[in-house]
């Protein structure tokens, strides 16, 4: 690995050369599992399944298996490599992690939106809108590939703005009254009560089927931490992932913790987005204050000694730290 920096503009480019070893593929893994350790087995303590798509094939060939098995699967989308593997990991994927720039190239990739729609082309207001464009792009994706109508989650990291995480919450189809002469769309963003989160419904009008397609999205963002020091970026990406799915199973044992006492699902759901997306941003805030890709990341002894040895006190402490100026 060449590790290529430059101080004006400040950059960090990571080349990346495997010499005479092979990319990992799929073939691999089906020796792994034919000589050493069988399917069943193989998969029988694995809780969540997270792929980079760097050795593609391989992570494919997995991801079916988990898929089948009703694993949790979460893909890294840190770039757009055309292909079968690559796209049907995207469509599988329960959690797509990105950047806002690189997901909308791929995206118009695989729809070939030349020329587009309104649909396809409707201007995004806000960066939060043109995530929920986002989001709504990879439901339809997903829909044209698998019968089940899979509520994706988007998580898209904006470096020194922040985070966010975007969810589509349920969606519903009418027949339409008359049918248009060409697709379009109406989009209405509404803030809500807290500032972290936002809430769309999104008509989609569809003249070839003549159908109403409502989806209700919510948004949570944070910002990065306010006591950062930024010393080196490299696997900072890989950093924020590991956080966010640790605070995502770590939460699955000890929920009850985070909101003590009677509070409703909206409320709950808000409050584990926050926290997942907080912790995140906190491991990767570490990373960066340090040298290298694994200089920095926090142990749980960290934890403990910076945020506090339980979820609620964890979740208070994080507040603390990323509540806005």
């Amino acid at each position: 690995v060449i590790l290529a920096t430059d101080e004006t503009p400040p950059t960090r480019t990571c080349i990346f050369d495997a010499g005479d070893v092979e990319p990992l593929a799929a073939s691999d893994v089906q020796h792994v599992q034919r000589e050493r350790l069988p399917p069943d087995r193989f998969w029988e303590n694995v809780g969540h399944l997270h792929a980079d798509t760097r050795h593609t094939g391989a992570a494919w060939y997995l991801a079916r298996q988990a898929v089948a098995r009703r694993v949790p699967l979460s893909v890294d989308v840190e770039r757009d490599r055309p292909g079968a593997a690559f796209d049907g990991l995207v469509n599988a994927a329960d959690i797509v992690f990105t950047n806002g720039a690189l997901m909308h190239g791929t995206l118009r990739r695989r729809r070939a939106l030349q020329p587009c729609t309104e649909v396809d082309c409707v201007t995004a207001r806000t960066f939060q809108h043109e995530v929920m464009l986002l989001s709504y792009h990879l439901h339809r994706l997903h829909n044209t590939t698998y019968s089940s109508d899979k509520k994706k989650e988007l998580v898209v990291t904006r470096g020194r703005l922040g985070a966010i995480q975007c969810v589509m919450t349920d969606s519903s189809k009418n027949n339409c009254d008359t049918a248009g002469e060409r697709s379009w769309m109406k989009v209405e963003v509404a803030e809500k009560k807290t500032r972290h989160r936002m809430e769309a419904t999104q008509t989609i009008y569809d003249h070839l089927y003549c159908t109403m397609e409502v989806i209700h999205y919510t948004l949570h963002d944070v910002d990065p931490p306010k006591d950062i020091d930024i010393v080196d970026t490299t696997g900072a990406g890989d950093a924020f992932i590991a956080g966010y799915l640790f605070a995502r199973h770590f939460l699955e044992r000890k929920e009850s913790e985070l909101s003590p006492g009677e509070v409703d699902a909206e409320t709950a759901n808000s409050e584990k987005a926050l926290f997942e997306l907080r912790f995140a941003s906190w491991v990767a805030g570490r990373k960066i204050g340090d040298v290298g890709a694994r200089q920095g990341l926090p142990s749980w002894e960290d934890v403990v000694a910076a945020l506090g040895e339980d979820v609620e006190s964890i979740a208070y402490t994080l507040k603390e730290k990323f509540d806005r100026l």
